[in-house]
């Protein structure tokens, strides 16, 4: 991957910021260390949190790239940053958890802090029925497999 310089910043969202670089076909994407919960009514600051996140993604677009599914992830230049193609992003958001809370215990009967060997996955605000059709998913089940990989 060829040094970008990074330019002037395209969108900001609640885990990362996209900025445009000297290279038309090339952004960098910053990983923040802010956290927010219950709809971001509670904010923090979590040092360490964006070079988690970082890394995490970037082993699931490897992972996927090992799979044969392509991505726009072309690496990641340090802790916090990572170099992507530009794409348009389809808006959706998973919740992947290893103990029950908050509003996964509702529409699935699971008592909170009740723990699982497998993480749930389902997109917020979904009925049961396309909770399950998502959670059977074959790239959403191997995704959460490198997640989860060496976890009891």
């Amino acid at each position: 991957m060829t040094a970008a310089a990074i330019g002037a910043l395209l969108y900001e969202g609640k885990a990362k910021r996209v900025h445009a670089t000297d290279q038309p076909d090339l952004v960098a994407v910053e990983y923040k260390d802010d956290a927010t919960a219950f709809n971001a009514l509670k904010k923090a600051q979590l040092t360490g949190k964006g070079a988690l996140n970082c890394r995490i993604s970037a082993l699931l677009f490897e992972h996927l790239e090992r799979q044969g599914i392509p991505t726009h992830y072309l690496g990641v230049r340090d802790a916090l940053w990572m170099m992507v193609r530009p794409v348009r992003v389809i808006p959706v958001e998973v919740v992947v958890r290893n103990i029950a809370a908050g509003s996964l215990c509702r529409p699935r009967s699971a008592s909170a802090g009740r723990g699982s060997r497998q993480p749930s996955a389902a997109p917020p605000g979904r009925s049961v029925l396309q909770r399950r059709r998502f959670r059977r998913s074959p790239a959403l089940r191997s995704a959460a497999g490198a997640v989860g990989a060496g976890q009891p």
